[in-house]
């Protein structure tokens, strides 16, 4: 399964809809949080590959390196308009946990 254009699509649907950021676990529902609470996506559960190649595109191969190699990385992600998200993964055990939140100050 390549959920790697899904992943992405969120983040813009995130931007645009002026939600606060997203949590991928390996094998598990996707949370949005928006302003009337978290929600979950049951039908984005993405693998140990997708949410790697995600990060690629989002972190270029350095962060994917420093993430294999210390089980962590952080990064940002600028958008048009001013809207930056930073982010964090780590790995835990063989899953790995992704937060992306939208920075204070950005545009909404």
């Amino acid at each position: 399964m390549n959920e790697v254009p899904e992943l992405k699509e969120l983040l813009r649907n995130l931007v645009a809809d002026g939600d606060f950021g997203l949590t991928l676990r390996t094998g598990e529902t996707t949370v949005i949080y928006t302003a009337q609470g978290p929600k979950r996506l049951a039908t984005v559960l993405p693998t140990h590959e997708d949410i790697t190649a995600f990060l690629r595109q989002l972190t270029g191969s350095r962060g994917v390196r420093e993430f294999r190699s210390n089980g962590v990385t952080r990064f940002m992600v600028p958008f048009d308009g001013g809207v930056r998200l930073v982010g964090a993964a780590r790995l835990e055990k063989h899953d790995i946990h992704v937060e992306i939140r939208r920075m204070a100050g950005g545009e909404r």
